[in-house]
């Protein structure tokens, strides 16, 4: 004990626990600043520095006196320890990372509590816009050099997708509003739609060719959206709302007036065979204000008549055909 005083005086024995013949002994140091005595667990290790006998030295000075003394020339010289801090950062980024990690994971409470204040969120919103192009710029580079990665979270997307599809449209929706009068918006856009348009056609054909209600529905927003353009009216609601009902309805309205041979396979201007169209009984021509108009749009007003026939009436009214009353 005298031997071991005798190369660290300011180190002592203390004995804390007793097992069996073999005593355990904790060893303490006395703080230079609060002249405490302390376990060595409670001083700062001295970075890269050992003693002669290959143990790590430690500070003469205690943890809780290290911060407070910090804490003061902080205080006093604010400016220049936020540029040597900047410095040192940029020369040991790894070391940064975790120093800044692990005292996130020590203050986790502190950091949450914090968070939910409004200053904090509104100095975080900005942060985030400014920082929103070399995050995003990031982001791509980093997935453009680990496509297994963008290939993982496509796959969370597209099942995300699945499970929320409102809050996706919602958000894509938003999205598009806000940023489509940027320039580079509108050129990805426009770029987008050159690319898909062959895909696009073909599917629009086959479509129309298999589903006659699509087709139907196409036929009639184009009709309207003319006939309102051409009298030089605005169309302020969705055709839809102006035919008073569902398309189903509409559907369901024709085939009960179908005629003879008249079914949805030969709907529509096909070359070699004897088609259908869908006719206004009073033609949209006789409208004389914008109420007129949207009255005759309703979908009472809608016969299936072959084309041979509309061509002959054009834009006559013939009394016969007057069933209803708009």
């Amino acid at each position: 004990m005298k031997q071991l005083n005798n190369l660290a005086p300011e180190i002592s024995d203390t004995p804390s626990v007793d097992i069996g013949d073999n005593i355990v002994f904790n060893k303490m140091k006395v703080c230079t600043k609060c002249k405490m005595q302390k376990e060595e667990s409670c001083f700062p290790e001295r970075t890269g520095e050992k003693d002669k006998y290959g143990n790590i030295r430690l500070r003469k000075d205690c943890k809780k006196c290290v911060c407070e003394r910090a804490k003061e020339y902080y205080a006093k010289n604010p400016e220049k320890v936020k540029k040597n801090s900047k410095e040192w950062g940029k020369k040991n980024p790894e070391m940064r990372k975790k120093s800044q990690r692990d005292w996130e994971h020590r203050n986790k409470e502190k950091i949450s509590s914090k968070r939910k204040t409004p200053e904090w969120m509104a100095k975080s919103k900005v942060r985030r816009e400014k920082t929103k192009d070399i995050r995003n710029a990031k982001r791509r580079q980093y997935y453009l050099d680990h496509p297994e990665k963008a290939k993982e979270l496509n796959e969370r997307v597209k099942e995300n997708r699945k499970l929320n599809p409102k809050k996706y449209r919602e958000r894509d929706k938003e999205n598009y509003h806000k940023n489509k009068h940027k320039p580079e918006v509108k050129e990805k856009n426009r770029r987008q739609r050159e690319k898909r348009k062959p895909k696009r056609n073909t599917f629009e054909v086959k479509k129309r060719e298999k589903n006659p209600l699509y087709r139907m529905t196409l036929n009639l927003r184009a009709r309207t959206s003319k006939v309102f353009k051409k009298c030089g009216y605005a169309k302020n609601s969705k055709t839809e709302e102006t035919l008073g009902t569902n398309y189903e309805t509409v559907k369901k309205h024709l085939e009960r007036q179908f005629l003879g041979g008249m079914s949805w396979d030969n709907y529509g201007r096909k070359s070699g065979l004897i088609y259908w169209e869908v006719d206004h009984i009073i033609p949209l021509s006789s409208a004389k204000t914008i109420k007129d108009l949207i009255l005759l749009c309703h979908y009472t007003n809608l016969q299936p008549l072959w084309s041979e026939d509309n061509n002959k009436k054009n834009n006559k009214i013939i009394p016969t055909q007057m069933k209803i009353a708009i």
